[in-house]
């Protein structure tokens, strides 16, 4: 405990770790004192981040979460409904990037066929789905969620493949040329 002199009544709990190393009895101490939860005086040594009657810049917390909490409490039908456009929203934008990517192979020489189109089309018809019945769908998202990111997550291992397999041929390509041209030898004028 420290006090102004031994026996004071209104001596303040200075927690043990809070006591610096090389303090005696009778040293003295600058310290915060504030009530705990039971209204009695602590002392620390740490320094507040502001004291009654002082501003400071601090950070909120939990407000995001309380937020949601209270939409959800008292819109459910409307936050599920959002949700779904947001679902929308995902399922068309992964759509169009994968077309974009099948787009930009064909005109970087790779050879696709139609059906390649296939994933992105079904996805697209998904979202589109989403966007328009909202409610309805509000009941599977996550069959959706599932179909659709299987499709779209084999349709990327197959294109990865098929890219991967064009540039080797390319390398090998590069690769013959370059030998021929090395093998290749002039011939003169007899």
């Amino acid at each position: 405990y420290m006090a102004q002199e031994e026996g004071d009544k209104d001596a303040v709990l200075l927690p043990r770790k809070q006591v610096p190393e090389g303090l005696k009895a009778g040293g003295s101490l600058e310290v915060f004192v504030y009530l705990d939860s039971s209204d009695r005086p602590i002392a620390t040594v740490n320094k507040p981040l502001i004291t009654l009657g002082e501003i400071a810049k601090l950070s909120v917390a939990s407000v995001g979460s309380i937020l949601m909490g209270v939409i959800l409490l008292l819109f459910p039908e409307s936050f599920v409904v959002a949700l779904m456009y947001l679902l929308a929203a995902c399922l068309l934008l992964v759509s169009f990037l994968q077309m974009y990517s099948l787009f930009t192979a064909r005109r970087a020489g790779v050879n696709l066929s139609w059906w390649w189109f296939v994933a992105p089309v079904a996805v697209l018809l998904a979202g589109l789905y989403v966007l328009l019945f909202p409610e309805m769908t509000a009941a599977m998202p996550f069959l959706i969620i599932g179909v659709a990111a299987l499709f779209y997550g084999l349709m990327e291992l197959w294109f990865t493949l098929l890219v991967y397999l064009h540039h080797r041929r390319l390398l090998k390509a590069q690769k013959a040329e370059a030998e021929a041209q090395s093998l290749s030898v002039p011939v003169e004028n007899l």
